[in-house]
C-alpha cells in the first residue's frame, strides 16, 4: 500500500499548479474529479492495479459476471460499476464551467448527451456484454424479434425441448445457403444471421421443427437516464471506462449549444478516440486457475466451435475458462454440484481515495504525470486548454515507459503506440510518442541487461 501522497496534499498541488492556491475559480469537489479522472485513465492505460480475486462457481451455472461475482480475498468486488449519470453530470458542468442548469446547457441535453455517449462506448468496445432468454415459436419460421436496446449480437445459443443446448454459428446468406440449401427446411438450428435481417430481427437457420428457446449475448444500449436528473442512474459500464463518457458527452454538448466551440470539441474527441483505442486494446483476465489448476483462457468463439453441445454436456469439474466479453467469463463442463472456484488475475477497478486522508494509490515515480493530467483537465473549461500540453504528454510517454516494462500485462501498449503515430499529425497537444516509445524500448533492454549482469555475477 502506498502512503506517500493523500487525496488532501494532491488537491493542493493541483491547486498550486494552476496557479489558484486559494481556490478562487476552482473548487475542491472540481480538482477531486479530475484527480479521480487522471486515477482511471492511468490504470485504464498501464493496467496498474493487478489483482487476485475469486469467483465461486455454482452448480450448473455457466456464465458469470466479474461485476457482480469476482471478490479478493477481503470480499470486496473487484470490478464493480459505481459510477451513476449524476456522478458524470457533476463533472461535465465543470468541464463546462456551468455548475448549474441554464438556457445553455439544460439537465436534459447533458443527460441526452452522456446517454448517447454510454451507448456509443459499448457499441465501439464491447465493454458489456448482456445476457437475454427469448422465447421462440415453431410457427415464426425462425425469425425472431430482438430487444429495441440490441445493438449487435455476439453469440447465440439453441435451448431445444429436447433438453440440448447447441451453440449456434454466425452465418450470413452465401454460408447459410451452402450448408442448408432447402430454405423451407425445418430441424435444429445450426446458424444464425443478422447481416440480411431487418433491423431488430435474427433468423435461424435451419428454422426450427419445434418451439424452443435462444439464449443471446448481445451488446446492448443501457438504462436511460432520468431527463430531469432527479434519480441517478449507474452508467453499467466499468468504472473506469467513466471518463471517456464524459469526454464524448462534452464535445456532443459544445457542437449542439449555444456556445458552440468546435476547437475544444475536437479536443475531447481525441481524448474520447484515444481512450477508445485503449479500452479495445485492454485485457482484463490475465491469468486464470480453476480449483487450484492454471489455466490458459480461451475465447468463447473457440469453446463454441470445439464442442457446440458443452452446455448441455454432463456437468463436472469445469477444466477451461472461456472470455465471453471484458467482464464475462463461462467455464466448460458446467459445474456439478462439488465445490468449484475460478481464481482470476485482473485489473482491478481503480482505488480511489474517499477522503482527504486517504492515500493515492500510485508509485511516486508516476505521481507527477498523474497530477499533471488531473490539471490538463481542469485547464480545459478556460480558455488556455493548450497552455498544458506539456502535462497531456507527460502523461502519455509515463504511460508508454510504464507499459514498455509490462508488456506481456499490458496490451494497450500498442494501442498507445498506433494512437501516437496518427494524433501527432493531427491533434495540436499531441506528441511524437514514436521517440519515446523507442526510448522506452532501449531503457528497458538496459534494465534487462544490468539486471542479467548483477544477476550472473558478470
Amino acid at each position: 500500500m502506498y502512503t506517500h501522497t493523500s487525496r488532501g496534499v494532491a488537491v493542493a498541488l493541483i491547486a498550486d499548479r494552476i496557479g489558484d492556491a486559494a481556490l478562487a475559480h476552482w473548487t475542491a469537489p472540481e480538482i477531486v474529479i479530475a484527480l479521480e479522472d487522471a486515477l482511471r485513465l492511468w490504470n485504464l492505460a498501464t493496467c496498474h492495479e493487478r489483482a487476485e480475486g475469486v469467483v465461486r462457481l455454482q452448480p450448473g451455472v455457466a456464465f458469470y459476471e466479474l461485476a457482480t461475482t469476482l471478490l479478493d480475498a477481503g470480499g470486496v468486488l473487484l470490478r464493480p460499476r459505481t459510477v451513476t449519470d449524476s456522478d458524470l453530470a457533476a463533472g461535465l458542468r465543470y468541464l463546462l464551467a456551468e455548475t448549474a442548469a441554464t438556457d445553455q446547457f439544460a439537465t436534459a441535453q447533458l443527460r441526452s448527451a452522456l446517454q448517447l455517449a454510454r451507448d456509443g462506448l459499448v457499441a465501439e468496445t464491447g465493454a458489456i456484454v448482456t445476457a437475454a432468454v427469448l422465447p421462440v415459436d415453431a410457427a415464426t419460421a425462425g425469425v425472431v424479434d430482438l430487444p429495441e436496446q440490441t445493438i449487435a449480437v455476439r453469440r447465440a445459443a439453441w435451448h431445444g425441448s429436447d433438453g440440448r443446448i447447441t451453440a449456434l454459428s454466425a452465418a450470413d446468406v452465401v454460408s447459410a445457403a451452402a450448408f442448408h440449401r432447402n430454405a423451407s427446411a425445418r430441424g435444429t438450428p445450426r446458424t444464425f444471421l443478422t447481416s440480411s435481417t431487418p433491423q431488430l430481427q435474427l433468423q435461424l437457420s435451419p428454422a426450427p421443427s419445434q418451439s424452443g428457446t435462444l439464449e443471446l449475448h448481445t451488446l446492448a444500449a443501457g438504462a436511460a437516464f432520468d431527463p430531469t436528473g432527479a434519480t441517478a442512474t449507474l452508467l453499467g459500464i466499468p468504472d473506469d471506462l467513466s471518463p471517456l463518457v464524459k469526454f464524448r458527452a462534452t464535445a456532443l454538448v459544445m457542437r449542439d449549444s449555444e456556445s458552440f466551440d468546435e476547437r475544444r470539441a475536437a479536443v475531447m474527441d481525441e481524448m474520447w478516440r484515444l481512450g477508445l483505442e485503449i479500452a479495445k486494446a485492454a485485457e482484463v483476465v490475465f491469468s486464470v486457475a480453476i480449483d487450484g489448476v492454471r489455466r490458459v483462457p480461451a475465447a468463447i468463439a473457440q469453446t463454441d466451435r470445439a464442442a457446440k453441445l458443452w452446455q448441455s454436456a454432463r456437468p463436472g469439474r469445469p477444466r477451461i475458462l472461456s472470455i465471453v466479453g471484458p467482464d464475462m467469463i463461462a467455464v466448460t463442463p458446467v459445474p456439478d454440484d462439488r465445490p468449484h472456484a475460478a481464481a482470476l488475475t485482473v485489473n482491478r477497478a481503480t482505488s480511489l481515495p474517499q477522503t482527504d486522508n486517504d492515500y493515492l494509490q500510485i508509485g511516486s515515480e508516476h505521481l507527477s504525470a498523474v497530477l499533471g493530467m488531473a490539471q490538463w483537465l481542469l485547464m480545459f473549461k478556460g480558455s488556455a486548454a493548450d497552455q498544458s500540453d506539456q502535462h497531456f504528454r507527460m502523461f502519455i510517454d509515463d504511460a508508454i515507459l510504464y507499459t514498455a516494462r509490462q508488456r506481456a500485462t499490458s496490451p494497450s501498449f500498442e494501442a498507445l503506440r498506433r494512437y501516437s503515430a496518427r494524433a501527432a499529425a493531427a491533434a495540436p497537444y499531441a506528441v511524437q510518442f514514436a521517440a519515446a516509445t523507442d526510448a522506452a524500448d532501449v531503457r528497458s533492454e538496459h534494465e534487462a541487461r544490468r539486471t542479467t549482469s548483477v544477476g550472473g555475477g558478470q
